[in-house]
């Protein structure tokens, strides 16, 4: 969805998405509405609020702004690659540090390749033998 075409209902929603609350957004936008009595205020701003436009839009924000808060998986690496290279930082935390790190990268993992030619039952034991080592 776009851009709201009523410039008070997007900048509504986007004072919502501020964290203002509905009664703070609507008198921010609706500056007349300062003489109006809380209820009142309060009343409109919920319907507003609600509207399928406003909702849709406030939805559509909210919903960018949270993958925008996810740490992408370099941008954890260079957080748990700075932990792990500070001096100051406690032996524990550098440890798990690179411990992380190391689960991220697969460093842990027991790879194994293989060429399957033997009937399924031959294959399934030999396997097993190998990851019973």
């Amino acid at each position: 969805m776009a851009v709201l075409k009523d410039a008070r209902r997007e900048k509504f929603v986007q004072n919502l998405i501020k964290g203002m609350s509905q009664r703070q957004a609507y008198l921010d936008v609706y500056p007349a509405s300062k003489k109006w009595k809380p209820e009142s205020v309060d009343t409109k701003a919920s319907h507003l609020a609600q509207e399928v436009e406003v909702k849709a839009r406030f939805d559509e924000l909210k919903a960018a702004s949270a993958d925008d808060a996810i740490l992408t998986r370099k941008q954890r690496m260079v957080i748990l690659s700075q932990l792990a290279d500070d001096a100051v930082q406690q032996g524990k935390t550098r440890i798990q540090a690179i411990d992380v790190l190391n689960k991220m990268d697969g460093e842990y993992v027991k790879k194994i390749e293989a060429t399957v030619s033997a009937p399924v039952k031959e294959t399934a034991a030999a396997v097993a033998a190998i990851l019973n080592e």
